[in-house]
């Protein structure tokens, strides 16, 4: 049994348009999830949009939001993808067929986010309503230039170490044949303030042949945990 996602809506602090409401019914798209509950139903309650320029055009939205477990017990922070287009929800279903079919050992990782699957809408009647989302994983905020930024400010080594966590994340996509395509640093995030991981797989290809014949060690050493400052 997939997660259901029994209703999700706006919260009362985002502002028009509107693409989600208590009326929409969803269906789970079967092969987009990977990493996620095998199961359960869930309401999904939009917090606030992204910044434009970490979301990305073409007819879809990006939020942070809720995933919670209907009648109590808790939830997630998640990021989700809204398609206000039918080729914008076509490529979410793209991505999230993605994540399923190539990025399962990365997820295990913590490398890559964990992928709840898309939903598509089933009753859309009105035109500012939704044609389905992208549920994902919230890996916290994009790392900045002064994040990797190294001279004499790195003192406590935390700006190498995400540099090399970075350059760890990329050999081990291209290891498991997978190439970004678009790794920019609005695409890097740190998880838990502090690991490198890798998000938007839009522009991705598989079935790479990775030529690097270097272990992890050789490459840059294993990043050691970064402390608490």
């Amino acid at each position: 049994m997939s997660l259901v996602l029994s209703t999700a809506v706006h919260g009362p602090e985002i502002k028009l348009p509107l693409y989600l409401d208590d009326d929409l019914q969803y269906r789970f798209e079967t092969g987009t999830a990977i990493g996620g509950p095998a199961s359960g139903i869930y309401e999904l309650v939009t917090t606030f949009r992204v910044d434009s320029d970490t979301a990305y055009t073409h007819g879809v939205e990006i939020y942070r939001a809720d995933l919670r477990i209907s009648g109590g017990g808790g939830s997630k922070t998640v990021v989700l993808k809204i398609a206000a287009t039918q080729d914008s929800f076509e490529s979410l279903l793209d991505e999230g067929r993605f994540y399923a079919a190539h990025l399962g050992p990365l997820v295990n990782e913590s490398l890559v986010p964990i992928c709840y699957g898309a939903f598509r809408v089933l009753n859309r009647q009105e035109e500012e309503q939704a044609f389905g989302c992208l549920v994902l994983q919230d890996c916290g905020r994009c790392i900045r230039h002064a994040d990797v930024k190294l001279r004499d400010r790195d003192t406590n080594g935390r700006a190498e170490n995400i540099r090399a966590g970075v350059l760890l994340a990329v050999f081990k996509l291209h290891k498991h044949g997978v190439v970004h395509g678009d790794l920019k640093f609005h695409h890097i995030t740190l998880l838990n303030g502090r690991t490198p991981c890798i998000i938007d797989f839009t522009s991705a290809i598989a079935e790479h042949k990775c030529e690097c014949i270097m272990s992890e060690t050789q490459l840059w050493g294993i990043p050691e945990p970064l402390k608490d400052d």
